[in-house]
């Protein structure tokens, strides 16, 4: 799901909208100073409850930063179409430089909102937020399963970073903000991302296709080895003739399972877009698939079962923040019965936990609860 224009609209339609905000979050990160480790850590810091935003620390980072994080509000607001330049074609060789200093200036544009709450400008504060929200959605355009992962934990940390200040918004700020967090695109789904995921698969066919026609042995084995550890499943052994049994395996077992496994992406691209449970029982389902027993073919099945987990949860944390921006101070512990999960779509809950309200789901989804607590984390 492209935020913006849609590809091919037209050189009017993308004239109009402006240039690709990829270009514009470049010249953001490029704007910011060499930081150290420990002016690296603040956001997370602050996040944690482990320092108050109002540290001088803080509004000395703030002010280093200034220059790269109004350039990464201004991309932020685009409506066109965030094109990274992502080569699909290279497989798992390609490279994502943007991934990890997209997530940093994240960290760094919620570290403004605290900064701005603490100085009681709670609505430049909603700005800041909004603009992680944007930012995530720009962040998962590049139909990858890692890249929807990060859109999914940015969502996260802006709602979280919304809830804990909850209870200094007036009623006008807090329905303002439910209007704006209703005008967001949706998160970006894992069966759209699984479509570059399938590219990797494309490319392993390509390189084994290569591997074959190569007169050089030794560097046909090379070039089969490096393909191998690129997706998980290092060939190797204890000798040379070893790495060539094992090699030569490998080769074999990819290539029977080429079709098979392209079959398999069409059907996970299909169960990734059912209600959870009937999912989890499809993915279940195609993965005890006698024929896909690679073990490269395996951790895909766990990946996508994380990553619709992943995207679940921030979906319900959602639903959780316009539930508590929706009630107000009308919120009470019990249950609310038209706020519902993205799981099971059951009610939500409300209970008053160390002195906070905290908005639960029901039932446990397995190795991790999901919940919003609505007011300041409690540092160690």
């Amino acid at each position: 799901m492209a935020v913006g224009a849609m590809p091919g609209a037209g050189g009017e339609v993308a004239k109009r909208r402006g240039p690709n905000p990829a270009l514009i979050y470049w010249q953001a990160q490029a704007l910011l100073p060499e930081l150290t480790k420990a002016q690296e850590q603040l956001p997370t810091d602050v996040a944690g409850g482990r320092l108050a935003a109002d540290a001088p620390m803080v509004g000395s980072l703030l002010e280093l930063v200034r220059p790269g994080l109004e350039r990464f509000k201004r991309a932020s607001a685009s409506t066109a179409v965030c094109d990274w330049g992502i080569t699909l074609e290279e497989g798992p060789f390609a490279v994502m430089p943007h991934m990890a200093r997209m997530q940093f200036m994240c960290r760094l544009a919620l570290l403004k909102a605290e900064h701005s709450f603490v100085s009681k400008k709670p609505k430049e504060a909603l700005e800041w937020v909004l603009v992680v929200h944007r930012a995530a959605r720009h962040l998962g355009n590049g139909e990858m399963l890692t890249t929807v992962l990060a859109e999914y934990s940015m969502e996260s940390l802006a709602l979280r970073a919304t809830a804990r200040h909850l209870a200094g918004l007036d009623s006008n700020t807090r329905i303002g903000h439910r209007q704006q967090l209703d005008l967001l695109p949706e998160l970006d789904l894992v069966s759209e991302a699984l479509r570059g995921e399938q590219s990797v698969a494309e490319w392993l066919h390509r390189m084994l296709l290569g591997i074959e026609q190569v007169p050089d042995h030794e560097a046909a084995l090379k070039a089969l080895t490096m393909a191998a550890a690129a997706i998980g499943q290092p060939a190797g052994g204890e000798s040379k003739e070893a790495d060539e049994a094992s090699a030569s395996q490998l080769l074999e077992s990819w290539k029977a399972h080429h079709e098979v496994i392209g079959k398999a992406f069409e059907r996970l691209r299909v169960a990734s877009g059912l209600p959870w449970e009937k999912a989890l029982e499809e993915i279940r389902m195609i993965q005890a698939d006698q024929t896909l027993t690679m073990p490269a073919a395996q951790n895909l099945f766990s990946l996508i079962e994380n990553h619709l987990r992943k995207r679940l949860e921030a979906v319900t944390q959602q639903r959780m923040l316009k539930a508590a921006l929706t009630l107000g101070p009308d919120l009470a512990p019990g249950v609310l019965p038209e706020w519902k999960d993205a799981f099971f779509e059951e009610s939500l809950i409300v209970r008053l936990e160390s002195g906070s309200m905290v908005i639960r789901m029901r039932q446990s989804t397995g190795p991790r609860d999901v919940f919003l607590r609505l007011g300041p984390v409690k540092g160690p």
